[in-house]
């Protein structure tokens, strides 16, 4: 019986002090080891005590964000073909690794600025403005167009000379007549030969373009999305 009531009194001692810790008033009789506590803490109607609050909190669908590639300039999701195609032009990861091209372009020239202002690292040379062509090639251009248009007007002329001659004379061939038909043939050799020189030329002009725009892109490899995460390519 000994054994009995001092594992009472231990029991009790141990529901005390579980109580105290609680926060709620306890009230311990050492000499008979009971415990005891008050009716309006039994209904729980002390005023002292705090009671737990909770915050519910209401997640909507436009709350949540899921993985996708964003954009961190317009912060869109939409990846397109060209100026609206998402990619990663320098070294960050996570939120502000995609961004728009025309978004970069607008915001590189904006700023007068060729390096990402977080990680720091120059970006990728495709992304920006292509680099203009060299003055050499620039000049041939508009020279040779000039020259191009001048020729097609010197050969309409002579044409329609040629033309309004015949009809004037009845179709009769004369001295004049000859020598308009002498210039319209030459200045038809000059179109044609001019024309097999400046297709050359913009050949040129073009293959020597995708070379240097070759090596530009070549310094970093590029990162594009090509589709989005969780999707099957």
């Amino acid at each position: 019986m000994a054994a009995t009531k001092d594992d009472d009194e231990v029991d009790d001692e141990e529901l005390c002090a579980l109580l105290a810790s609680s926060g709620n008033a306890v009230k311990h009789d050492v000499t008979d080891g009971t415990c005891e506590t008050t009716k309006n803490e039994l209904l729980g109607e002390n005023k002292t005590t705090a009671e737990p609050t909770f915050n519910h909190v209401l997640l909507t669908e436009t709350d949540v964000k899921f993985d996708k590639p964003t954009c961190r300039i317009c912060q869109g999701t939409k990846n397109g073909r060209g100026r609206n195609r998402l990619v990663a032009p320098c070294g960050c990861k996570g939120s502000t690794e995609y961004v728009h091209k025309k978004c970069l372009r607008k915001w590189c020239a904006t700023k007068k600025a060729s390096e990402c202002e977080i990680c720091q690292n120059p970006y990728q040379p495709r992304f920006l403005q292509p680099p203009s062509l060299p003055k050499r090639d620039e000049d041939s251009l508009v020279s040779s167009s000039m020259l191009l248009c001048l020729l097609i007007g010197v050969f309409s002329v002579s044409v329609y000379l040629l033309i309004a001659h015949l009809y004037a004379v009845d179709f009769e061939f004369s001295g004049d007549c000859w020598l308009l038909l002498f210039l319209v043939i030459a200045s038809l050799l000059g179109l044609v030969t001019f024309l097999a020189w400046f297709t050359r030329n913009f050949a040129r002009i073009a293959h020597s373009r995708r070379q240097q725009l070759r090596e530009a892109n070549r310094t970093i490899p590029m990162n594009v999305v090509t589709s989005e995460p969780g999707t099957d390519v």
